[in-house]
């Protein structure tokens, strides 16, 4: 008998599913150097808005507080961290917006401005004075913004699908052609529509045939524009995201990566593209939503499957863009987004429940420390973090033999994964075991592991693969030892 360590190595469902030497499922986990963690589901953060959010954005104000704004298709709110409640903070009248519209928010100064497709005038917000949203006359309309050094951007507006415009230096307020106010706008020729905006020192332009970067250079031309990549754009306005100037997003051949310097460079090729193009449900691309989780190295891509009819996003795709590891979660979400927290007072805990045992998460957790980073979603209308229960995980690797031509029999699996001390988890084991890569096979009963740290199993054939099913708050699952036995040939 020899005993076999599999490491859980990389989710690759691009793969055969034979020598897969990663994974074949990984649902349910987050990705780290050793194997995978837990993942959380939502619990409720406010109460409910109207409708169903379609976009989520957080900042501080002068004197360092936190404000947290969201929007619907009617409303934009302010959470209010007394009662938990997101107040309605809309201009007179409210929004009618588009089915595909969503919120696209930035912070210029001590303003933050707000933009909704070309149906809805620009909402300005002044976070020293302001009580409600106003409309911002700019006389441009707009889809996509950022901000790029004193400048507000914007992208796919009332001037055109392919125009970007940009106010004048330090006053988001002026946009009329100035060469002494410096605001000016430019079409970008050839590349189709412009899906995405990412601003800081440069604006990088993501159109639906090509990547455009410009540079402020100062007058007569104000900023410099080079067209960067002209055999590939985004297609997914909605799935960009970036970590500085490290730009991530999903076009129809895949998911990439983009800085200014070195161009696109695939990340999901041969490992989740193939995967994705396949579960993603196209009549729905306005629905995809993306965020960065600065604090686990993590880009996620909420997504509605081909299981949604409805639309809804019900899966994640996730990506830890440190590791260049990915796996999948099954949580519903309308959006995801990072926020910075408030601090909360006990008054303000009373709000979120009344018991502090049903809190969604310990007293001195960071969701209750003002100022910290935290990835957020929503359900039900409602901001919610990813602070519940540890959701179900499951884990699959790929398909092995023990020996050329011979068979072999599994007797136990010994999974390596941690828990807390007073922590209650559950890891039971299954096997499928086939004669041929091409015949059928069927995963046997679930063995629960015992107190001796292993789930004894009887498998035999040539071909195998373990599936591993955690429950509770376990913490960490880096690798499995497997007895194995060769029974000869056949």
């Amino acid at each position: 008998m020899d005993t076999v360590k599999i490491g859980l190595n990389d989710w690759l469902p691009d793969q055969p599913e034979y020598g897969n030497k990663g994974l074949t499922v990984a649902t349910n986990v987050l990705p780290v150097v050793k194997g995978y963690e837990t993942f959380k589901a939502l619990a409720d953060y406010s109460n409910a808005g109207d409708n169903y959010l379609r976009g989520i954005f957080a900042c501080e104000d002068i004197t360092g507080n936190v404000k947290i704004f969201a929007g619907d298709q009617n409303k934009l709110y302010l959470y209010n961290n007394s009662t938990s409640n997101l107040d309605d903070v809309s201009k007179v009248g409210g929004y009618t917006l588009d089915t595909t519209d969503v919120w696209k928010f930035v912070q210029f100064g001590d303003k933050v401005i707000a933009v909704a497709g070309t149906g809805e005038t620009i909402q300005e917000y002044d976070l020293t004075s302001s009580s409600t949203f106003a409309d911002l006359a700019t006389g441009v309309n707009a889809e996509r913004i950022a901000v790029v050094r004193d400048f507000v951007f914007t992208g796919n507006n009332s001037s055109g699908l392919n125009n970007v415009r940009w106010s004048a230096l330090g006053d988001a307020t002026s946009w009329a052609t100035s060469q002494t106010t410096q605001a000016d706008n430019q079409d970008i020729s050839d590349l189709g529509a412009v899906t995405a905006l990412v601003g800081g020192e440069e604006v990088t332009i993501l159109c639906e045939r090509g990547i455009v970067v410009g540079r402020y250079v100062g007058t007569p031309l104000i900023f410099s524009f080079n067209t960067i990549e002209s055999k590939r754009g985004c297609n997914f306005g909605n799935s960009v995201a970036n970590v500085g100037r490290t730009i991530f997003y999903y076009t129809d051949d895949g998911f990439y990566q983009f800085d200014s310097r070195n161009g696109s460079r695939p990340i999901g090729y041969e490992k989740v593209d193939t995967f994705f193009k396949n579960d993603f449900n196209t009549s729905f691309p306005h629905k995809l939503s993306t965020a960065v989780d600065p604090n686990n190295k993590l880009i996620m891509w909420a997504y509605p499957s081909n299981s949604s009819s409805s639309g809804t996003n019900d899966k994640i795709l996730v990506y830890n863009y440190s590791l260049d590891k990915w796996s999948l979660i099954n949580q519903a979400t309308d959006i995801v987004s990072s926020i910075l927290t408030p601090g909360r007072t006990l008054e303000g805990l009373v709000a979120i429940n009344s018991s502090i045992d049903a809190l969604p998460a310990s007293l001195d957790s960071v969701l209750y420390k003002g100022g910290n980073i935290l990835f957020v979603g929503s359900q039900n209308n409602k901001l919610a973090t990813f602070t519940g229960a540890s959701l179900n995980a499951t884990i699959e690797t790929g398909e092995f033999e023990h020996s050329n031509k011979k068979l072999s029999l599994i007797s136990q699996v010994r999974p390596i994964y941690e828990k807390t001390d007073s922590a209650t988890a559950t890891v039971t084991v299954q096997v499928a075991s086939r004669k041929t890569t091409a015949s059928d096979y069927t995963y046997g009963s679930a063995s629960s592991v015992n107190t001796d740290g292993f789930a004894p199993i009887r498998s035999n054939n040539r071909y195998h693969r373990v599936k591993l099913n955690l429950t509770g708050e376990w913490t960490n699952i880096q690798a499995i030892d497997i007895d194995i036995t060769n029974m000869g040939s056949r």
